[in-house]
């Protein structure tokens, strides 16, 4: 195992066993923010069909899993999780005490990793999603028993470049799977754009002096995060923006995610299309889709679902906001359609595909807390197989 203790010594290689669409985030957010070079990352996969989006990324591909332990000290394990076990036997001839071996498969947990390569191999869990491939991921980490502090740190830290990056409790993964691995879809579920960036509103009783009211002066207690957009006068209640920029997208529901995770500067400046539009904090006829409150209402559910599984409050609510505001990036940067964005995060089987299910059966708030019970269960199902 010379090269790999060679690579380790000369620029930082890092590999990837599996070649799906996690492992590109994971990749692509390393590669853009600089921590490794893209000719020092090597992915392996059975087929051409994924490799070529690393081939256009410039990383190096071969279709033999041991020649990326043969080459790389730091491997990425990111197999669907069924296929994982059948892997890491086929390499474990090769891993030595030099590798540090990262699992990103849902549901495979470390006592299995652990069992299934030689012992005092150095084996870490990481729960990512997709909005690492704009450096605004939510993850987090676990080690295995022959993990040190400093080993944590350094995979933390290399981590940190691609988004939010926390230690925690093995038993917090499935439920990370659940709240934001797959609830990257459940957001863009829940605001995909209509095909009417104005959808008609059945005819309600309008206040005197509603429609295109001058806007009302600003509560000067209120805090002033920008200026300010046009005020309803149904709810007289200013919400702090910038001006949306036309995009394929045309709904407004990619700006009250960016300004709920609180990241205005997400929204580029540029034509205010939506300028005679309002932004409130309640169901009015005059206001986009969603309402503000609601965004609000659905970042609480899906952080009350996490409690309800077993996460720490705090953590929950952290993890919550990233995860809107991971999602907001990528439709706003990269001007991704959510319905692609909810098939890249769903796969056949997994974790997601049964919190979707959940989430088209209620309620907002109920419903949100049912997609990430529904998709954490799912992930702790699979780590009994």
């Amino acid at each position: 195992m010379a090269a790999a203790v060679a690579a380790e010594s000369g620029p930082r290689r890092v590999g990837f066993v599996g070649a799906g669409r996690m492992a590109e985030a994971i990749a692509q957010g390393l590669i853009q923010a600089g921590k490794v070079e893209a000719q020092h990352v090597l992915a392996s996969a059975p087929t051409d069909r994924n490799l070529c989006r690393f081939r256009a990324l410039g990383c190096q591909t071969t279709h033999c899993n041991r020649e990326v332990l043969q080459s790389c000290s730091l491997v990425f394990f990111a197999t669907k999780p069924h296929i994982l076990p059948a892997v890491l036997v086929e390499v474990a001839p090769v891993v030595t005490a030099e590798h540090i071996v990262v699992s990103v498969a849902a549901g495979v947990s470390l006592s299995t990793l652990e069992e299934l390569l030689p012992p005092m191999a150095r084996v870490l869990r990481v729960s990512p999603n997709l909005p690492c491939v704009v450096q605004e991921g939510a993850m987090v980490m676990a080690r295995g028993r022959h993990v040190g502090g400093s080993e944590a740190r350094r995979l933390r830290t290399l981590l940190e470049a691609c988004g939010q990056c926390e230690e925690v409790p093995e038993a917090q993964l499935d439920v990370h799977t659940g709240l934001s691995g797959s609830g990257v879809a459940f957001v863009s579920v829940v605001w995909s754009p209509h095909p009417n960036p104005r959808p008609h509103r059945p005819a309600l009783p309008r206040p005197s002096g509603a429609l295109r009211s001058p806007p009302t002066a600003p509560d000067p207690t209120a805090p002033r995060l920008g200026p300010q957009l046009p005020v309803c006068a149904a709810h007289p209640t200013s919400v702090p923006s910038r001006a949306f920029e036309a995009s394929p997208l045309a709904d407004p529901s990619a700006l009250a995610l960016a300004l709920v995770a609180g990241a205005p500067d997400l929204v580029p400046e540029g034509p205010q299309p939506f300028a005679g539009w309002v932004l409130c904090p309640g169901e009015c006829w005059l206001c986009p889709r969603p309402p503000l409150l609601q965004v609000c209402a659905f970042s609480e559910a899906l952080a009350d679902g996490a409690v309800k599984m077993g996460m720490p409050s705090g953590l929950a609510h952290r993890i919550a906001a990233q995860t809107l505001l991971g999602t907001a990036k990528m439709l706003l940067q990269k001007g991704q359609h959510p319905a692609q964005l909810r098939t890249d995060v769903c796969t056949p089987g997994g974790t997601t595909i049964y919190g979707l299910h959940a989430l088209e059966q209620g309620g907002l708030r109920a419903a949100a807390m049912s997609s990430v019970e529904a998709a954490t269960c799912r992930a702790r199902e699979l780590s009994r197989k």
